[in-house]
């Protein structure tokens, strides 16, 4: 019973440098590198529990926005959108989203053909010399 109710022993990073978050360079777009679990942060210290308050306000700040389709390189915005929520809150929308169908899957159309130089009618796009010139 008496060692419940001694103080607790003194820790051993007690007075020592503030241990902040790790830093984690950003993902690179072109070249991600595969998944990684981030080291944990010690939220029993104040500066970590100020720095994640501080993202999370950040983040925040971007709610509401709208994204539209990017399929082939290409932006593609829609009359249709779908609301993206937040799991924890399900009434607070986080953004939305373009609502892509049939119409925006298609390829775009192929180049159209090119008249051939001699007024003949190519099986393909024709570059000089002309595709379809026979050789005797």
């Amino acid at each position: 019973m008496e060692e419940l109710i001694q103080p607790p022993h003194t820790s051993a990073d007690f007075g020592a440098e503030p241990a902040r978050l790790p830093v984690v360079a950003p993902t690179d777009p072109d070249d991600p590198a595969p998944f990684a679990n981030q080291p944990p942060a010690d939220f029993a210290r104040r500066e970590n529990r100020d720095a994640y308050a501080a993202a999370l306000a950040a983040v925040r700040g971007r709610f509401g926005r709208h994204y539209p389709l990017r399929i082939g390189g290409r932006d593609i915005d829609t009359a249709r959108s779908l609301p993206s929520v937040n799991p924890a809150a399900p009434d607070e929308v986080v953004g939305t989203v373009a609502y892509g169908g049939r119409a925006e899957q298609k390829p775009p159309p192929r180049p159209r053909r090119l008249p051939c130089p001699r007024g003949e009618t190519p099986r393909r796009p024709c570059a000089p010399p002309c595709c379809s010139r026979r050789r005797n």
